[in-house]
């Protein structure tokens, strides 16, 4: 994932996959997963979206009200990691690339 055309195709495919409209936050628990989430807010324009660490150490994660989170990451970390991220963060979608764009990277 350091070829900026293969993030920039990553984070397209991920932001349509984001609702269109309401207040989004990205979570990325890795370098690359950082890099998607500040990618893929550029891709949303002018739908508020905001990006910061993954924080799995702390126990649940309180969000603000009517704002939807998404935990983005290149590679899936497998069920203990899913686990984990729904014990911190109960509400978030968690958002895996395409298996193609994937093996693009």
């Amino acid at each position: 994932m350091r070829s900026g055309d293969v993030l920039c195709a990553t984070a397209a495919d991920l932001a349509r996959r984001l609702p269109p409209t309401g207040s989004v936050v990205l979570l990325g628990g890795s370098q690359e997963g950082l890099a998607l989430a500040a990618v893929i807010t550029a891709h949303r324009g002018n739908a508020p979206t905001s990006w910061a660490p993954l924080e799995l150490r702390s126990g649940p994660q309180q969000m603000p009200d009517g704002v939807r989170v998404f935990v983005v990451e290149p590679v899936d970390g497998g069920l203990g990691w899913r686990k984990l991220v729904n014990l911190a963060y109960p509400e978030a979608e968690v958002l895996i690339p395409s298996r193609r764009l994937a093996l693009a990277a």
